[in-house]
């Protein structure tokens, strides 16, 4: 119950191979023994159930937006992982980067149940060029109503190289809500 994406890479001509071109895991970055940055699996985070695709950074390749149940276990409050996409070299048919470049959590105090990217969509809304990135957050308690919902909007941005280390919280990177 890890979770997994399988991305099939199309092949010209409406074609695809039989097995995955690359698979993705539901993963977060922890501090290994040696107090090196390490990816590991993250148990029951159901990784890939709700999928977005687009320009986040307007490079010409496409991202992806994973939906997973955060690995700390206490509720079922979501986050959000964007893979920066990679263009292919040689053999390498490209597809997206092994980590998240930008991770979202739903995590907030007293709403366990948030399901923050349970629905998540991507589109140009401010004309720039780069596709924006839609965060749902459906049952999370906005102005003390419980299960009011709410939704962000996060302006696409060159995202880094190097795999996002902490979990962000979307109201602080939204550009509305």
């Amino acid at each position: 119950t890890q979770g997994a994406v399988h991305l099939f890479l199309g092949r010209g001509g409406g074609e695809f191979a039989l097995s995955a071109d690359q698979i993705l895991y539901g993963e977060a970055p922890t501090e290994g023994e040696d107090g090196e940055e390490e990816w590991t699996g993250v148990r029951d985070a159901r990784f890939g159930s709700y999928l977005a695709a687009g320009d986040f950074d307007g490079d010409d390749l496409c991202d992806l937006a994973a939906y997973g149940i955060s690995p700390t276990g206490d509720g079922n409050h979501g986050y959000v992982a964007l893979h920066r996409g990679r263009a292919g070299v040689e053999r390498d048919r490209g597809g997206v980067e092994e980590h998240a470049g930008l991770r979202l959590s739903g995590l907030i105090e007293g709403d366990l149940n948030g399901r923050l990217g349970r629905f998540l969509a991507f589109g140009d809304f401010d004309g720039d060029g780069k596709d924006d990135l839609v965060v749902t957050h459906p049952h999370s308690t906005v102005m003390e109503r419980a299960d009011a919902g709410s939704a962000y909007i996060i302006l696409g941005r060159r995202l880094s190289a190097m795999p996002a280390r902490e979990d962000q919280f979307p109201i602080d990177l939204a550009d509305r809500t």
